[in-house]
């Protein structure tokens, strides 16, 4: 009777742990996926974050090299607008004649004519160094001659003579010592200090500039103005 009822009870479990068991498999592969689909998941974020990471690099690296051109670039333009502008701060000037090493020299502007005769070795020994103002300021493309000696004794002679024959006027600009004093009210000083005036500042400008000699003033002048004359 035990028997009977064990084997009925059996049979009435059965159905009750098939459902049991059936939803013990479900959750069992249910859970399968669910580990592999994470494992993509984290190898798919790898790849992403790899490939992000490469691009970042990458425009980096582009963004790095356009800088690094841009650098010489603007260096490049900074070079040449310097040495663009360190040639117009020059000036050149051809100075021959009376001088050691004649030849063209270029020189910062504003730069004097006896700076421009240190480059060029100075005067030679028969130069005629009074018949140059070493105080003037070079100009650009000028020519300076230093006369030698016997030029610029041949030069006054031939002034001196013109003189006699035209006008009869000095040329302030071209007088020596001898004609200055022929002039009226003009002794050996006053003759030699328009010299060093006339070496000093370049040549006179006008007659009236005489006046800025010492000694010569609106009288003096007066008696002076039919007997000079100033050339270019």
């Amino acid at each position: 009777m035990f028997r009977k009822w064990k084997k009925k009870k059996l049979l009435y479990l059965i159905p009750l742990l098939l459902p049991v068991v059936a939803l013990g498999l479900f959750f069992g592969l249910w859970q399968r996926p669910s580990a592999l689909d994470g494992s993509l998941h984290c190898e798919t974020y790898a790849d992403v974050t790899a490939e992000s990471g490469a691009g970042v690099k990458s425009a980096r690296g582009r963004k790095d090299t356009a800088a690094a051109k841009s650098g010489v670039t603007e260096s490049s333009a900074g070079e040449t607008a310097q040495s663009a502008e360190s040639a117009a701060q020059k000036v050149s000037i051809y100075l021959c004649g009376a001088v050691a090493h004649p030849a063209v020299y270029e020189v910062p502007k504003g730069a004097r004519l006896h700076e421009v005769l240190a480059l060029a070795g100075g005067f030679s020994e028969n130069a005629a160094q009074d018949a140059v103002n070493l105080a003037a300021v070079v100009e650009d493309g000028s020519m300076v001659r230093v006369p030698t000696m016997e030029e610029a004794a041949r030069g006054t002679a031939e002034a001196l003579a013109e003189e006699s024959a035209g006008s009869g006027k000095v040329d302030l600009n071209r007088a020596d010592k001898e004609a200055l004093m022929r002039l009226p009210g003009v002794g050996e000083r006053k003759a030699e200090q328009i010299l060093a005036y006339r070496k000093a500042h370049g040549k006179f400008k006008s007659t009236e500039e005489i006046k800025k000699i010492p000694g010569i003033k609106e009288k003096a002048f007066e008696k002076l103005k039919d007997s000079i004359t100033v050339s270019e």
